[in-house]
C-alpha cells in the first residue's frame, strides 16, 4: 500500500529543497530540521507531527537568509521577535528613503520618464518594471533583482554617503518607495 504524503511534510520537503537552493539537500536539512535525513524519512512514508512541521516552519522562518525569496506558495510564519530574519526585517523597515514628496520633485526636475514609470498596477506594485529599467538606462533583470530581494525581506541597501555613487539596488528601492509601492510600506509583510 502506497503511502499518501499529507501537505504539511510536502511543504516541509519542497521548504528544505527551497532552503537548499541548488546545493546539498541534507545539510539544509540539517540547519532547518537538525537531522540530514528528514526528506528521506518522509519519502519513505515517515510522517511529522503537527507541532514538529510547526517547530521546522518556525526555524526556517526565523534563519532564511534575506537574499532567498521564501517559496510563495508556502505559508511563512512571522520571524520571532530577536532572530536573525525578524532584525534584518527591522533593519530593512529603518533604513531612511527620501520622501516622496522630495523623491518626485527630484524625478520631475531630472527623468520625467521615471515619473511616469513610477505608476502603481492594481496589485499595489511598480505597474511596469521594464519601464522603469528603459528610464533608468538599466537592465531589466537589476530592476527585477532589486524588486525581489524586497518582496523576500532582504535588508536595505545601503544608503551612499556623501560623494558616492547609489548602487541601482538602493536608487530602484528609493524610486519604488517613493512610488507607495506595497512591498515598502513600513510594517508590511513583503
Amino acid at each position: 500500500m502506497a503511502h499518501r504524503l499529507a501537505q504539511a511534510d510536502i511543504q516541509v520537503v519542497r521548504l528544505i529543497q527551497a532552503r537548499a537552493g541548488g546545493g546539498s539537500e541534507s545539510t539544509a536539512s540539517r540547519l532547518l530540521t537538525g537531522s540530514g535525513d528528514t526528506p528521506a524519512r518522509i519519502r519513505r512514508g515517515t510522517s511529522l507531527t503537527s507541532r514538529r512541521v510547526e517547530e521546522i516552519m518556525q526555524r526556517a522562518s526565523d534563519q532564511w537568509p534575506a537574499d532567498l525569496p521564501w517559496p510563495p506558495d508556502i505559508p511563512r510564519p512571522a520571524p520571532s521577535p530577536g532572530s536573525p530574519a525578524a532584525e534584518a526585517a527591522d533593519q530593512r523597515a529603518a533604513v531612511p528613503v527620501i520622501p516622496p514628496t522630495a523623491a518626485r520633485f527630484l524625478l520631475e526636475r531630472e527623468r520625467p520618464a521615471v515619473v511616469a514609470a513610477m505608476e502603481l498596477g492594481p496589485s499595489g506594485r511598480l505597474r511596469s518594471p521594464s519601464a522603469l529599467a528603459e528610464a533608468l538606462g538599466i537592465p531589466l533583470t537589476t530592476v527585477r533583482h532589486a524588486l525581489a530581494r524586497a518582496a523576500a525581506g532582504a535588508p536595505a541597501p545601503k544608503a551612499p554617503g556623501f560623494a558616492e555613487d547609489p548602487s541601482w539596488t538602493w536608487l530602484v528601492w528609493t524610486i519604488a518607495a517613493a512610488a507607495g509601492d506595497e512591498r515598502f510600506r513600513r510594517g508590511s509583510a513583503a
